[in-house]
Parts: structure tokens; sequence; C-alpha cells
């Protein structure tokens, strides 16, 4: 079992991801199920995981996690939904193993579950937003030349960006204020080039052919014809208390598709038969400028989903 819960643990000890507290809580919840004992939880593997993803939040989730791990019993078995676990795969860093599913869950009888992992809550009404993938401008069929355009106009916000800075902050660069987002207060160059990106993004969009605008819905919904689901279950994971929901993907809800993309500032919101469904954040993968780097404003947005939009989910038990 040690063994088992190091091979689990040790991707978090490597990467920095976004996320990764709660993974890690839900994955230590699974793992003590399992029979992971103390000396795991008081490791150096622990320690240097805490090392990795040393931002205040993220630190602080993760000793939360283990001082609430070590008050739990250790078991004996974990089931989830009627199945037994008997063995897991981290996928954390793999996105072509287990599709969004973060750990691969293994069962007594050799079936391969995916889990899908985030923080987060059901707001009353049942809304369960999730970012399902990152996609870059291509995935949404941007041409060459719309890259080049994206590009140009991103590199002039970024001068004006340093410009603005240098008057309001002085030359001196290591006085300039941190952040990356690019709808903070004082980066509104980038927020206008990612607004003009997103306009641009929707009018191709809306040249493209209705299978192509489908299968571009469906690559970012990560479905596919065998499998109409991102994961096999959804592990809802608290901000604050680190209390775990599972729930079990069912397959998606629409019978027909005419996808339409609407901009919306930074913003693209996904339609589905008029219907929003999701949207997607137009960014700078690592903001506009941050320590004396700009960063791709094609590479990496961010598509989210309420995904009972979309899916049909139910609660999972586990044991």
């Amino acid at each position: 079992m040690t063994d088992l819960a190091h091979r689990v643990l040790e991707p978090y000890a490597k990467n920095s991801n976004t996320g990764n507290q709660y993974e890690f809580a839900c994955a230590s919840y699974i793992l003590r199920k399992m029979g992971m004992p103390d000396a795991v939880l008081n490791s150096p593997l622990i320690e240097e995981i805490i090392s990795k993803n040393n931002g205040s939040r993220k630190r602080d989730a993760i000793e939360k996690t283990v001082a609430k791990t070590l008050k739990e019993p250790v078991g004996d078995k974990f089931t989830l939904d009627g199945h037994i676990i008997v063995d897991i795969r981290n996928v954390t860093q793999g996105d072509d193993d287990g599709k969004t599913g973060d750990l691969i869950l293994i069962t007594d009888t050799g079936v391969e579950l995916s889990l899908s992992i985030c923080g987060g809550s059901a707001t009353r009404n049942g809304k369960i937003e999730k970012c399902l993938t990152n996609p870059t401008c291509r995935r949404l069929k941007a041409t060459e030349e719309d890259i080049e355009r994206f590009n140009a106009c991103a590199g002039e916000a970024l001068v004006a960006h340093k410009a603005q800075y240098t008057e309001d902050y002085g030359a001196d660069e290591s006085l300039w204020p941190g952040g990356k987002t690019h709808e903070g207060k004082k980066a509104v160059h980038a927020k206008g080039a990612c607004s003009r990106v997103a306009q641009w993004m929707a009018e191709r969009f809306a040249t493209l052919t209705n299978d192509t605008q489908i299968a571009i819905f469906k690559d970012l919904l990560r479905i596919d014809m065998e499998s109409a689901k991102p994961a096999d279950f959804l592990a809802l994971v608290h901000r604050k208390t680190l209390k775990i929901s599972f729930y079990k993907f069912g397959t998606a809800r629409f019978t027909s598709w005419t996808p339409t993309i609407v901009a919306d500032g930074v913003w693209l919101n996904l339609l589905n038969d008029g219907q929003k469904i999701g949207k997607i954040q137009v960014k700078y993968n690592n903001g506009i400028y941050h320590r004396g780097k700009t960063s791709s404003i094609c590479d990496s947005w961010n598509a989210t989903f309420n995904l009972r939009d979309v899916f049909s989910l139910t609660a999972a038990p586990t044991g």
C-alpha cells in the first residue's frame, strides 16, 4: 500500500499545476480508505509536494489535507458506485490517458474508471462549473492569417502596456506591480487585446461548416464516438472544507447540435440551439507581461462548462 500511495502522490511533487491541492485531497482520501499508513503522510514526499506547490492557498490546503487525513482511520477498501478499487494510476499530466480524468481507478475486475477532479461546489440550483480543457485558437480553427493578426494585436498591446507601466511606476520594472491576469484594473491594454481576439475568433467560427462547428464543440467537451462524456466520474472538492462529493457522468443531453459562439468582452459564449452551455476565456497564457516576459495570446484559453447543462450527473456513493 505504501508503494501505491507513493506512486499516486509523487506527481504532485514534480509539477505545480493549478488545482493540485484538490487532486491531492481526493487522492489522499481514496488512498486512506484503501489503507495508506501514517508513514506516507509523514514522509519527505509530502514536504516535497508542499515545496513544489508553495502558493499560500495551495500549501494551506495540502497541509490541511494531511492533518485531516491523519485523523481518519486507516481503511482496507474503497468503493465507488459499487466498484471495488484495487489500484490507481495518476494521469494528471497525461491528457491522452483518461481524457479529462486525473486519476484512473482500476477495479477488482480490471475495469479502468476515469475520475476527473476539481475544486468547487454545486450551487443551490445544482450548477457545477468546470474547466474541461485549455484550447489553443487552432482548436477553434483559427487560420495562420488569424494567428498573425492575433499576435500583432498582442504585440501592440504589450508596447502600450509597458509604456503605461513606465509612466505610472517608472523605468525600473522590478518595481512594477505583479499579477498575470488581463482582467486586472491596471492591465487594460491586455484586456482590450483579448476582447478584440475574441471578436475575431467568433467571426471565424461563424464561417465554418456546421459539421466543423459540431466537431469543435465535441472536442471542447471532450466527447467522441467512443465515449460521449469527458470522464466516468467527477470528484468535486469544496475549496474551503475540502469535503469531496462524487458524481457519475452520464452521456450528453443533446439530441441535436446547432453550435454558435458569441463574443462578450474577453469571453466567447458557447451556445447550442440558442442555450448557453459554456464559455471560453481568451487570455494570455501567462499574462501580458510577467517577470520580464510576455506570453502567447493564442495557446492556452480556458473552456468552462456548466456540467449539468451538458451531461446527466448523478451522485456516486462511496465506501
